[in-house]
């Protein structure tokens, strides 16, 4: 995932309301339920690519970001999410918390699932996360990514998983989280920045409490992915096809159909680019937009 990478709603559910984290820990656990799949995650620093010859190199699931903060929408998106959908990748979709920007945790939930419900990805076999990398004044506020997750989880219907560096699980008290079900997607680099590919990494070498083990790991930040590019995201999930659908609250097999929505008008605009304004009147360059996160304020206009 990236923006500043650690490098990286209540809508009833249909059908009978499950336990969508313990079935997955249970699919897990449960004899001849060994496999584990490599997949990467991306946003708009990878553009379009060929989703089939990243499958072909061993990719089972791809991981696409759509939105950052409330106003942000990855450009590269729905021709990320086609590739994935031709490929027959599994498809997850994050969204990419922004807590500084002065914006409540149901304001960006929200942005965040109207952007994928208008893209065909709610109830449609496909995982949500919360991608969780603020800066060290906001690393620690567990309270507002659980609104943020709580948010999701209404909308969609089933628990999303919330994405950190290693690192970051002890500048919190994440036990609330841990204990409401939602799955963790631990990010650490072993083998530090050198070029990595698809593979089973085996167990992260870190502590993960307060969950009982890591849904997934992010163990390269550097990985080389054939129809991607050379610095790509890798990730091991820790399950199959059928764990991923339960996590996903979605029977087995269940195919997501993205699709393009009609383009949204821009509310706020500088000389060169769109950028949304948050609720506090600041204006925030998406990092991925500028090399490095932005923020400017102005005083209120009538």
């Amino acid at each position: 995932m990236q923006s500043s990478h650690a490098r990286h709603s209540r809508a009833k559910p249909r059908g009978p309301r499950i336990m969508v984290g313990m079935l997955a820990v249970l699919a897990i656990l449960a004899p001849g339920v060994a496999n584990a799949d490599a997949g990467f995650d991306n946003a708009s620093y990878q553009g379009c690519y060929d989703g089939q010859t990243a499958r072909d190199s061993g990719a089972s699931f791809s991981i696409t970001k759509i939105t950052e903060g409330a106003g942000y929408v990855n450009p590269a998106a729905d021709c990320q999410l086609a590739a994935n959908k031709a490929a027959g990748l599994r498809i997850g979709a994050y969204g990419y918390a922004r807590p500084e920007y002065g914006d409540s945790p149901e304001a960006e939930a929200d942005f965040f699932n109207a952007q994928a419900q208008a893209r065909g990805l709610v109830h449609a076999g496909v995982i949500p996360f919360l991608d969780w990398e603020p800066p060290a004044s906001h690393r620690g506020d567990t309270q507002w990514a659980k609104r943020w997750l709580d948010r999701v989880a209404s909308h969609w219907g089933t628990k999303p998983i919330i994405y950190m560096s290693a690192s970051t699980i002890s500048a919190g008290d994440w036990s609330a989280v841990a204990g409401a079900d939602y799955g963790l997607w631990v990010a650490g680099y072993p083998s530090g920045y050198v070029g990595d590919r698809l593979r089973d990494p085996g167990a992260p070498p870190y502590s993960v409490a307060p969950w009982p083990f890591a849904t997934a790991w992010q163990y390269s930040s550097t990985g080389h992915v054939p129809g991607v590019g050379n610095a790509v995201d890798v990730n091991w999930f820790y399950g199959d096809a059928g764990t991923w659908a339960r996590y996903a609250n979605a029977p087995i097999g269940t195919q997501a159909n993205p699709v393009t929505p009609s383009p949204t008008p821009s509310w706020a605009t500088d000389m060169t680019r769109s950028w949304p304004w948050s609720t506090n009147g600041c204006k925030a360059a998406p990092a991925e937009a500028t090399g490095a996160a932005l923020m400017w304020c102005v005083p209120a206009t009538p």
